[in-house]
């Protein structure tokens, strides 16, 4: 048992170590996108901005009205969309680093309980001996 509880802790930390890799890749990958993704989210809310303040004209207002809450609509999203992929790569981050620790808790755990029951062991054999010896 000791032992299937060392190997589950390396496979965690392995788990924790490649998953750790794997967000890095993603996240320099990603990181320029995100930026991207957030100044065509900030364009579009300041086009609608600029629209609505226009659509006050009498010709051309109501089609100034359309386009501002079409491209507000368009910049909440963009925005909202890089926000949640940002929320996720920080939450993926924080759950790679805790198999880490949950991994080297593992560990720690199946080695700490193997040297237990190797003293154990040791204290009954001496113990054995002992009585042992009494007995002649």
């Amino acid at each position: 048992m000791t032992h299937l509880v060392t190997v589950l802790g390396i496979l965690v930390v392995l788990i924790g170590i490649i998953g750790l890799v794997g967000w890095v890749d993603v996240y320099s990958r990603l990181n320029g996108t995100l930026s991207t993704i957030n100044s065509y989210g900030q364009t579009a809310t300041g086009i609608s901005k600029t629209a609505n303040a226009w659509s006050w004209l009498p010709i051309i207002g109501g089609g100034l009205s359309t386009i501002s809450g079409v491209s507000g609509a368009v910049g909440d999203a963009l925005t909202g969309f890089a926000n949640v992929i940002s929320l996720y790569l920080f939450y993926n981050l924080f759950l790679n680093v805790a198999l880490i620790f949950i991994g080297i808790a593992l560990i720690d755990i199946g080695m700490g309980h193997q040297k237990l029951k190797n003293v154990v062991k040791d204290t009954r054999d001496y113990l054995r001996q002992e009585r042992e010896k009494k007995k002649e």
